[in-house]
């Protein structure tokens, strides 16, 4: 979104097309949309993604005439990125990421890589160790960047003291101790209701906000929290007087502001296989930043995080612990909190760095 945001003002009389392959996903851009960038909603068009079959991909193609096509980190379509080459529009691949075990995997067949890989115009991708694994494939050296995480460009709330003090009210968090558990999988939100439990026990009145990455399992994640003898309340039912243990975040768009309300947060998809999620959106606000081993999708901010006291990796079993010091150690938490937020912000200018690669590919293409 920050990406988008910055095409207009690089190039007022832009327009684009976003897609995205979920509902939640196409949500979450019409929110958007909607919402903080109502200014560009006469220049920004959301659809679903059109399937990667040939013969919607001509149509897709002849109907929008588009000047490039951007993918952005593991979404590669074939159809689309080699039909758009053949009638002189590239494509390119931006905060590319490839896991080991996916180079692992393409290694054996690198005719398939090739294919993904071989018909981009440019690839940026998020980290050097990416980049390595896609010359281990054998794509061609010049072709291939690392401009940085545009996840980087994740920026501040615009809440402002009075917003931030009603959003704490309307959450019935007003003076009370929070952790937040963001973008949580399956398996995930039993450890954290686990650990919240034990540290009620240490620290009365601590407060829980769980946002799971697919607010469907609400429901289910309030029978965890009942297993756990925890009180819980779904966001969307939350009334001004309800007294809970543990807040379900059943809506779309609030994580980010809830995030500065934290003392602390865990980041999910991180305990499980499944690569970890955006660990700066808690960071820029100065929050210290938990979460697992599985964080190959944010390796280098992980590591950078670690290195600087402001991020905090645990397991299943270590997490009550690692948030138990860090929610009645002040000091230490703001330290870690301040390393989270010079981290967050150490890399301003991703987005520019992007616009220029965009700039440049049109430039050799001809494009408008």
């Amino acid at each position: 979104m920050p990406l988008v945001e910055a095409v207009f003002k690089r190039w007022p009389d832009a327009r684009v097309l976003v897609s995205a392959t979920t509902q939640t996903g196409l949500t979450t851009w019409n929110a958007w949309l909607d919402g903080p960038a109502r200014h560009l909603k006469k220049a920004v068009f959301s659809i679903p993604a059109p399937l990667d079959f040939p013969c919607i991909i001509r149509r897709f193609r002849r109907l929008y005439r588009p000047d490039c096509m951007i993918f952005i980190e593991t979404d590669l379509w074939p159809n689309w990125i080699w039909d758009f080459r053949d009638n002189g529009i590239p494509s390119l691949l931006l905060n590319g990421a490839i896991s080991s075990k996916s180079a692992r995997r393409l290694g054996c067949f690198k005719s398939l890589a090739m294919l993904l890989y071989g018909g981009l115009e440019a690839i940026s991708m998020q980290s050097q160790e990416d980049k390595n694994r896609l010359l281990g494939l054998g794509l061609a050296p010049e072709r291939i960047l690392v401009l940085g995480n545009l996840k980087q460009a994740v920026r501040l709330s615009e809440l402002n003291e009075e917003e931030r003090s009603l959003l704490e009210g309307s959450l019935g968090l007003t003076g009370k101790r929070v952790w937040v558990a963001g973008s949580t999988h399956e398996m995930e939100e039993a450890v954290c209701l686990k650990a919240h439990a034990g540290l009620l026990k240490s620290i009365p009145g601590l407060k829980c906000v769980i946002a799971p990455r697919d607010v469907k399992r609400a429901g289910e994640i309030r029978s965890i929290a009942e297993a756990n003898g925890l009180v819980s309340c779904l966001r969307s039912g939350l009334r001004s007087t309800t007294d809970y243990d543990v807040l379900i975040l059943d809506t779309l768009g609030e994580l980010a502001d809830v995030y500065s309300l934290a003392d602390v947060a865990f980041v999910g998809g991180s305990l499980v296989p499944v690569g970890g999620h955006n660990l700066l959106e808690p960071a820029i606000h100065g929050v210290p930043v938990l979460f697992g081993r599985y964080v190959e999708s944010c390796q280098e901010v992980a590591q950078r995080l670690k290195a600087a006291g402001g991020g905090f990796e645990c397991e299943a079993d270590s997490l009550e612990s690692v948030l138990y010091e860090l929610l009645t150690n002040e000091e230490r938490r703001k330290e870690a909190g301040l390393q989270a937020k010079r981290i967050a912000a150490c890399d301003a200018d991703v987005i520019e760095r992007h616009l220029d690669l965009i700039e440049r590919v049109l430039t050799h293409a001809g494009g408008r």
